[in-house]
């Protein structure tokens, strides 16, 4: 194992850390980071996600090697890590730096003999022909592309000194023959999206770690000149030697000294367009399989020292691409309490052609339900109130990571694409897909959401049942509409009167008036209000039952327990127990809204409406203009309970009747398991 060191902690020392870390990973290379000398703040950078998986408990021991890091730059700090780590042993240490003299290195190697009782081996860093001197070895990992019908051409560093500028480059979004994406600064990628829009991928160097990024371009074109920093020069060996395509677009043939692997071009767009159209991708198999890119590749081989310590087993697993996938479909649904997303997914699954093919990383206010529905499940970490926010996604991805090993495809479901998503579906190479629910609110800001859209292969987009409320999504070779998913469940009478009745024995009492309340576990609005306003007026009506229905991972109110004829029951199967209902009072969110249309369940909604959700008022609003629902708002009290009696009182038969005799779109999740399984190959 090869344990990593830092001769002094700073971002930029950290950055690097990162970059070598995950490139002789990728090539290979059995690598570790000691958890007694980093702490969970020094790797809180942008870096989080690529360091976290090799953070170990334990130290270098005698059959370890410890590689230090900037050793030009070791301060006390690091001295006393050394110190701690040589009391273990480590059989052999190999530290990298750019000394000024061979004096700074002579002091540099004795400091380090002093921390760990033995001379360390302090090999050159090899400078590459055409780039700047890194503090850290540059070299190409094991990674693959996987093979595209279209080629993806990346603008690397184009020019954003204004708008109109990036604007000249908005056509080759468009180009039919290759996929357009951009890599460019954090600062500058705002711009970018604001000219080409967010269907147009645009990265940033540190949003994934450079050999992931490679495998995202066949033909990268080049505006900047070669710069000293070890991230992007990392990015450009493992083009290099994936046999990518370079082109020179910069000022004055910056690129020039870097050897003839890289085409002269331009950074016009408008002849760059013509070009890459005509010439480049017509002729892309011919330039791929030459012979130029053979010299560059031998300036980012791994270095001697390195190379010995690649044990043979990984050697050989250098060449393996993306064999070897077990058939597995990932689902990964997102939720609050209310199971929406995932009771989705689980429709969705049990419509795959193998039902056994699918199985679920879930948080653990579904794992229940999943598990129940016969799937196999692995548990993600909720996040806690007054934890920073990415504390428990990083240890979801250290979790989701490894549970996608293998797996044929990735299928998301939830509102926002959380980074241990996106990095888990890269770093596994997964053909992903988005089941992209629509209905936003207005006000939402939804640019990080839909920047993230550019992982997924597909995006599928359920439809809503009315179709004013069907947004007009964006034009895209990736987005699939289908008709509502939603679990139909329709009861026969007989079925119905069988399950009154067997609630009725276990309740002890007559069920002569059975209403179902179902408002949610208060993760996005809190309606305790509501709920103990229908339990106190029900409490008088001797003829009703008032079922107060949440999942088994909901917090409830005591003061619920307290209403005569109210009865809290904890249960996942809420779709058969609304059914069997006289009248339902519900949310109005995507999944209770299609299963009392489709089951045509008489029902009072009461909209939850946070800033982060769907419009919920809006959907409440179009049934109530059919006349198949009611809509109360959580500040209308007097008006819920008289909407109460007038169902009561008949008004729910003749809701019943209407929605029964209402013409529904077919549903949606058949088509969806198609789409998926035409991916997940």
């Amino acid at each position: 194992m090869l344990y990593f060191e830092v001769g002094t902690i700073s971002n930029d020392s950290i950055d690097n850390l990162a970059v070598l870390l995950n490139q002789s990973h990728a090539a290979g290379l059995p690598v570790a980071l000691s958890e007694q000398s980093f702490s969970a703040e020094d790797l809180a950078s942008g870096s989080a996600y690529e360091l976290a998986p090799f953070i170990r408990k334990d130290a270098p021991g005698p059959s370890d090697v410890m590689v230090v890091l900037e050793a030009d730059l070791l301060d006390d700090a690091a001295m006393r890590r050394l110190r701690k780590a040589g009391l273990n042993g480590p059989g052999k240490t190999i530290a990298y730096g750019r000394f000024a003299s061979e004096q700074a290195r002579i002091n540099a190697v004795a400091r380090i003999t002093y921390a760990l009782g033995y001379e360390p081996s302090t090999p050159e860093i090899q400078t590459v022909q055409g780039l700047p001197e890194v503090s850290v070895p540059i070299f190409a990992s094991a990674q693959r592309r996987s093979s595209r019908s279209r080629p993806r051409v990346a603008l690397v560093n184009p020019p954003a000194e204004s708008e109109e500028q990036c604007a000249a480059f908005l056509p080759m979004s468009r180009e039919r023959d290759y996929e357009m994406l951009v890599i460019t600064s954090g600062k500058e990628k705002r711009i970018w999206q604001d000219v080409l829009g967010l269907e147009t991928p645009v990265w940033h160097y540190n949003e994934i770690a450079p050999h992931v990024l490679a495998a995202q371009i066949d033909i990268a074109v080049l505006f900047g000149p070669p710069n000293g920093w070890a991230r992007f020069q990392a990015l450009i060996a493992n083009l290099v030697c994936a046999n990518c395509i370079l082109i020179d677009a910069s000022e004055k043939n910056a690129w020039a000294g870097f050897g003839n692997n890289i085409l002269p071009g331009t950074g016009r767009a408008d002849f760059l367009a013509t070009w890459l159209r005509k010439e480049i991708v017509p002729g892309r198999k011919e330039i791929e399989t030459s012979d130029r890119f053979e010299a560059a590749k031998a300036r980012f081989r791994l270095p001697p020292e390195l190379k010995a310590l690649v044990p043979a087993p990984a050697s050989a697993s250098m060449a393996k691409t993306d064999k070897g996938r077990t058939g597995d479909i990932v689902f990964m649904p997102t939720n609050g309490v209310g199971l929406g997303h995932a009771k989705r997914c689980m429709v969705v699954a049990k419509d795959l052609a193998q039902p056994g093919r699918a199985k679920f990383a879930a948080f653990p206010s579904c794992i229940g339900m999943l598990s129940r529905a016969g799937f196999d499940c692995s548990p993600l970490v909720a996040r806690r109130l007054g934890t920073p926010d990415d504390n428990n996604d990083l240890v979801n991805y250290l979790r989701l990571s490894p549970f996608c090993v293998g797996a044929s495809g990735f299928v998301f479901d939830g509102g926002f694409v959380f980074p241990s998503v996106m990095n888990a579906v890269l770093t596994n190479k997964l053909p992903a897909i988005w089941i992209r629910r629509g209905l936003w609110q207005d006000s939402q800001n939804n640019r990080v959401m839909l920047d993230r859209q550019k992982i997924f292969e597909r995006i599928i987009v359920p439809h809503e049942a009315f179709e004013e409320l069907n947004a007009p999504v964006a034009q895209s070779g990736r987005i699939r509409e289908v008709g509502p998913i939603v679990q139909k469940i329709n009861l026969s009478q007989a079925e119905k009167e069988t399950i009154r009745a067997e609630l009725a024995e276990r309740l002890g009492r007559p069920l002569e008036k059975l209403v179902v309340t179902m408002l949610g576990g208060g993760v996005a609005a809190d309606r305790r209000a509501q709920i103990s306003a229908v339990a106190a007026h029900l409490s008088t009506r001797k003829d009703v039952t008032n079922l107060v229905v949440v999942y088994p991972t909901s917090v409830v109110d005591p003061g619920w327990f307290n209403h005569p004829n109210t009865v809290v029951v904890r249960t996942f199967h809420a779709s058969v127990l609304m059914q069997a209902a006289d009248i339902f009072i519900s949310a109005v969110g995507y999944n209770s809204f299609h299963e009392v249309l489709y089951g045509a369940v008489p029902t009072i909604f009461i909209p939850q409406m946070a800033p982060y959700m769907d419009d919920q008022r809006a959907r409440g609003n179009a049934a109530v203009q059919r006349g198949l629902a009611e809509l109360v708002e959580p500040w209308e009290p007097l008006k819920l309970t008289n909407s109460i009696d007038e169902f009561l009182a008949g008004r729910a038969e003749t809701v019943r009747e209407t929605l029964a005799q209402f013409e529904l779109p077919e549903t949606g999740s058949a088509a969806a398991a198609r789409i998926i399984e035409e991916i997940c190959k």
